[in-house]
C-alpha cells in the first residue's frame, strides 16, 4: 500500500523561537517516531535583503563591507549609533514635515556656553541674541568671511581690548582715508637732542629700533640764530645731525620726529 505525504506551508507556530538568542535546542518528533534535536531561530538566523547590506551606517562605513549580513548583526549596530548620537531634546528641536530643525528659542545661554560655564550670549526674547560674552568665541568657531559689517553695528567696538595687537593693517581702512596715491606714515620716534662734543657740526643720536629707511625732519628748538641745519637722516638704531656751522656744547637744541611709511 502506497503512503502519500503532504508538505504543508510552515506557520509561526511550527518555528520555534530562540528568544533570549541563546542558542538553545529542543527535541521534535521525526517521521519514524523517535526525536531529534533541532536549535531554535533567533535574530543570528535571519539574513538582511541585499538593499540593506548596500546602505551606511551613522558613522558611515557600508553594512555589507562590515560583514553584518544577519538581522542582529544590523540592529545592535543601529542601536550602538542611536547611543553615540544621543536622543534629540524635544525641546531644543522639532519634525517639520519630516525636516528635523531647531525650535524657535530653542537654544538658549545653557546649551551655549562653554565648559568654563560662562555664558556665551546675554540677551533673550524676540529680539534675539544681544552680547556676544567676552573670551566665549575663539578663531576656530567662526569661519572664513562669516561676518560682514553689516553683522556689526555703530560704535560695536568702544575698546582697543576687543582688537588684538597687530590684527589691523591699511588694506582693512577705509580708501578715504588715504587719498591715491598718497603714503600714510607713522611717528616711531620724536624728541629733543642737546648738542654733545666741542667744535663739532655732526651729532649721531641712538634712537633704538630706527631703521636705515626710515625718514626723519628736524628743526631748530634752541634761540640761537647761529644755529641751522644742513642736512639730517637716519640709520640703523640712530639718526645724523649735521649742522652748517659747529654747534654749541649743551646749548644748541634740535626738535627731530622721525616716520616710517606703512603698507
Amino acid at each position: 500500500m502506497a503512503t502519500t505525504f503532504k508538505k504543508e506551508r510552515l506557520g509561526k507556530q511550527d518555528i520555534l523561537w530562540d528568544q533570549d538568542g541563546t542558542g538553545s535546542t529542543t527535541q521534535v518528533s521525526t517521521s519514524s517516531g523517535g526525536l531529534r534535536e533541532v536549535a531554535k531561530v533567533n535574530a543570528t538566523h535571519v539574513p538582511v535583503t541585499t538593499s540593506v547590506r548596500a546602505k551606511n551606517y551613522a558613522d558611515g562605513s557600508n553594512v555589507g563591507s562590515a560583514g553584518d549580513n544577519y538581522v542582529d548583526d544590523v540592529l545592535k549596530q543601529l542601536l550602538d549609533d542611536v547611543e553615540d548620537l544621543g536622543q534629540p531634546d524635544a525641546s531644543t528641536l522639532e519634525n517639520d514635515s519630516g525636516t528635523l530643525q531647531v525650535k524657535d528659542s530653542g537654544i538658549t545661554n545653557a546649551k551655549l556656553a562653554p565648559a568654563s560655564g560662562t555664558a556665551a550670549v546675554s540677551g533673550s526674547g524676540g529680539a534675539g541674541i544681544n552680547v556676544i560674552e567676552a573670551a566665549s568665541i575663539g578663531e576656530t568657531e567662526l569661519a572664513d568671511d562669516c561676518i560682514d559689517s553689516d553683522k556689526i553695528a555703530n560704535d560695536a567696538v568702544d575698546s582697543a581690548d576687543y582688537i588684538a595687537d597687530d590684527t589691523v593693517s591699511l588694506e582693512h581702512l577705509d580708501t578715504g582715508l588715504i587719498p591715491s596715491g598718497m603714503t600714510c606714515a607713522v611717528a616711531v620716534a620724536t624728541g629733543i637732542h642737546t648738542w654733545t662734543g666741542a667744535a663739532t657740526d655732526t651729532n649721531t643720536v641712538t634712537i633704538a629700533n630706527v631703521l636705515a629707511t626710515d625718514t626723519v625732519q628736524a628743526t631748530i628748538h634752541s634761540n640761537n640764530s647761529a644755529d641751522q641745519i644742513e642736512a639730517v637722516y637716519t640709520g640703523s638704531g640712530n639718526i645724523t645731525i649735521v649742522l652748517i656751522a659747529n654747534g654749541t656744547l649743551n646749548v644748541t637744541k634740535i626738535n627731530y620726529t622721525v616716520f616710517r611709511a606703512m603698507s
